[in-house]
């Protein structure tokens, strides 16, 4: 979610996408843990061994023994008829959503759990670095598959994306869409194999709050569902997204926030407060074409800011800024550096033009920015304002800013009907309605203010788990498992695999927030978590 979500699409992640492919994904690990015992060497070293493996095993869930053996993921790339409307009848118009499909580890006679991984707003692609939901249906030798979102990617309901075909562009179709999949593939499973599959649906982001939607509207088809950083609370002004961003900085330190700003002052001066020559060859430093507005710049430059502490690379960026700044590199040398980082990590400049939003043209394998800016346009906002207090995004990206830059990137759309979606799938609704959903959020992930972050008090089926460690970023807890990941993110997982096996087994599970940080455990002290806005 970089505005347009910076990168929810499996951040940063290569795009693979075609009708018919197989992709081959080579996953290796190795045990930490594995005693080998020179029985030359005596009894002493082996009681040595022992004791030191005992230690380590602290939590069954936690410390879960990992395999030794290399396993190679067949993943299989299938398309699903869908329908384009779920909801006019009479209902026969489809389009061929694309799915991926790994059950090498299947055994029919076990607990047949189905993980149904939602891909977001993106062409979606196996997901290499984020293999803890697959790493769950191996566990417990189930099946994993992941499904395309309607309009990105090969999934596509219509033959452009012109305002008239983006109308079955809604989050009401989309959780049609996987209900529909999920009651075919039971039929179908029913029918060759004799079972009914047990599934559960995850996803992160603005597909971890489609995961939480799906369970509030279709709770007879699943045992429950993930939400990593869920984003499920419609509003307009969302200025706590920048006060995160901020206070984020500032936990690195205060120099690297000042650098930021210095770096955003300099921008404006270069755009708003010279001669017109001069503001096109600052902007020939950034790109070949100068026709782009400074409104467009200004939110490009803005937005790239808040990429880097929102996925986990604080200190990273706070490193790379001091270093240039502290250099003998002109201050236009240092932007040019600063913005092809920030291109390595996904903010790309023509993203940001209404040329690029205007494009009705469908592009299967980069295209999601117009869906993108159509979906919070029309439904969700999310519109990230400047911190009245302190912020380093634009001061001119006010509410009346987004409301232009919606009405001149697709033209007749009126202001979101945040109020309406709220009303259906709000925070109120899934936190009070809401069953079996494991809700995870991070402490430096700016997108939490609009996700669960606390216990509704009459609801005993929601559990929120919060991972309360230093530069722990969006979507931290659904990235491929690693031996020196923080360990408030192996316990959120820890506690995810518990919940799911009580899903499994039918029984109810304790009504808990887990804050999930060893200092406070040590203390014993329990600390109530603020809740969203």
């Amino acid at each position: 979610f970089f505005f347009f979500k910076q990168k929810t699409a499996y951040e940063i992640a290569q795009r693979l996408v075609g009708s018919e492919m197989c992709i081959r994904d080579r996953v290796s690990t190795q045990s930490t843990w594995d005693c080998k015992i020179d029985m030359a060497k005596g009894l002493i070293y082996a009681i040595t061994c022992i004791l030191v493996c005992q230690a380590l095993i602290t939590d069954p869930h936690l410390m879960k023994p990992p395999t030794t053996q290399k396993y190679n993921y067949n993943v299989r790339t299938e398309t699903f008829d869908n329908y384009v409307d779920h909801f006019t009848s009479p209902v026969n118009a489809k389009f061929k959503q694309l799915y991926f499909i790994v059950d090498d580890f299947w055994d029919k006679k076990g607990e047949n759990l189905f993980v149904l991984h939602l891909c977001g707003e993106f062409p979606c692609s196996f997901p290499q670095d984020r293999l803890f939901p697959i790493q769950l249906a191996e566990e417990h030798k189930g099946v994993y598959i992941e499904i395309e979102h309607r309009y990105y990617g090969t999934s596509q309901p219509a033959k452009d994306w012109s305002l008239n075909n983006l109308r079955y562009l809604t989050h009401e179709q989309t959780l049609a869409d996987y209900a529909h999949f999920i009651e075919s593939m039971n039929a179908k499973m029913k029918k060759t194999e004799g079972i009914t599959p047990k599934w559960i649906v995850i996803g992160g982001s603005y597909a971890g709050g489609l995961a939480a939607w799906f369970q509030l509207k279709y709770p007879h088809l699943t045992i429950g569902s993930l939400a990593s950083s869920g984003v499920v609370t419609p509003l307009n002004d969302f200025w706590r997204f920048e006060k995160q961003i901020v206070a984020d900085l500032f936990e690195e330190n205060e120099n690297c926030f000042n650098i930021f700003k210095y770096y955003q002052n300099v921008v404006e001066q270069k755009l708003l407060r010279t001669t017109e020559k001069e503001r096109m060859e600052f902007l020939k430093l950034f790109t070949a074409d100068t026709s782009i507005s400074n409104d467009e710049f200004m939110f490009y430059f803005s937005d790239m800011g808040a990429l880097f502490p929102q996925y986990s690379s604080r200190k990273f960026i706070c490193s790379f800024v001091k270093k240039l700044n502290e250099s003998a590199i002109p201050i236009e040398k240092q932007l040019q550096e600063y913005a092809l980082e920030g291109k390595k990590f996904g903010t790309v400049l023509s993203d940001y033009t209404f040329k690029k939003i205007r494009n009705e043209t469908i592009d299967i394998h980069g295209g999601f920015i117009r869906q993108w800016v159509y979906q919070f346009c029309t439904s969700y906002g999310w519109f990230q304002t400047p911190d009245p207090t302190k912020s380093l995004r634009w001061k001119g990206m006010t509410l009346d800013y987004w409301y232009r830059y919606c009405q001149g990137g697709l033209g007749e759309v009126k202001i979101p009907l945040v109020n309406h979606t709220a009303a259906m799938f709000g925070s109120g609704q899934v936190a009070q309605y809401g069953t079996h959903i494991f809700f995870t959020q991070a402490r430096s992930d700016p997108w939490r203010w609009v996700g669960i972050n606390e216990l509704h008090p009459e609801n005993p089926n929601i559990e929120v788990g919060i991972m309360d460690c230093e530069d722990c970023g969006h979507c931290r807890d659904l990235y491929t498992p690693k031996d020196d990941d923080a360990r408030e993110v192996k316990e959120v997982r820890a506690r995810f695999r518990v919940t799911l096996e009580k899903w499994l087994k039918n029984s109810q599970f304790p009504n808990e927030i887990y804050f999930l940080s060893l200092k406070k455990k040590k203390k014993k002290k329990k600390k109530k978590y603020s809740a969203l806005i």
